[in-house]
């Protein structure tokens, strides 16, 4: 496997962005309050999926317990909008288990132990999409 080192990667991010066009839906504070105010906290993402996401683009979602209604809310707009989908869930993946056209369950009942292989997991899942484009 080829290991891009710091300094190359700084060089090589320009690419690898154009390429995907990753997007936070939790990095901007400002709208995130202000969707969870104006449209309830449930909206948050669903929000943002329709006015960013494109027919065949990919959301990953987390959630630890597969109950969190502004995840499955974001899943809904997104299958809607044809984006495919992946889903990071724990325990037995709750209500969410499903609506993806990927669940990733992590059994257990320990929080901490789920999101530390929800971590372990999207790291992996970032080397093959590194590998793939680095490849294409």
């Amino acid at each position: 496997m080829r290991r891009i080192s710091p300094p190359s990667l700084w060089c090589a991010l320009p690419m690898i962005v154009r390429l995907i066009r990753p997007l936070a839906l939790t990095g901007d504070g400002g709208l995130l309050t202000a969707a969870g105010n104006d449209y309830g906290f449930e909206e948050i993402f669903a929000r943002q999926v329709a006015a960013f996401g494109k027919e065949n683009d990919l959301l990953i979602c987390l959630t630890t317990s597969g109950k969190s209604q502004n995840v499955v809310r974001a899943l809904e707009e997104a299958k809607a909008r044809k984006l495919k989908t992946i889903t990071f869930l724990g325990r037995d993946g709750g209500s969410t288990a499903g609506m993806a056209d990927v669940d990733l369950i992590v059994k257990g009942e320990s929080t901490a132990r789920i999101q530390e292989a929800h971590k372990f997991l999207l790291h992996v899942l970032c080397e093959i999409v590194e590998e793939r484009l680095a490849h294409s």
